[in-house]
């Protein structure tokens, strides 16, 4: 009687082991998919953001709104900081070619 108690006992054990485990499984291909599509939202938000800076700057759209002026002008002062870092590389390697 002990003995099939004993076995009785095991096979629930295995079986809520196999349950969590089977759980995990799920839980985490569904966090895989999550983290695929919220990169593709990612993406998708910085085309549109790109799609847009560049039709506020030739003038295609129009939108008033402070916070947008705010991010133009980030974007503006980014673009010219990556440039001028860009130029300062440049001019690192020919001096390191000259030697």
């Amino acid at each position: 009687m002990q003995n099939n108690d004993w076995q009785f006992k095991f096979k629930k054990i295995m079986r809520d082991c196999q349950d969590e485990i089977t759980k995990a499984t799920v839980i985490g291909k569904k966090m895989i998919t999550a983290t695929q599509t919220n990169s593709e939202l990612h993406s998708c938000y910085e085309e549109l953001g790109k799609l847009a800076h560049k039709h506020l700057k030739a003038g295609l759209l129009e939108w008033e709104n402070p916070r947008v002026d705010e991010l133009l002008a980030d974007i503006e002062k980014c673009e010219k900081d990556l440039a001028h870092i860009e130029n300062q590389v440049q001019d690192i390697k020919k001096d390191n070619s000259e030697l």
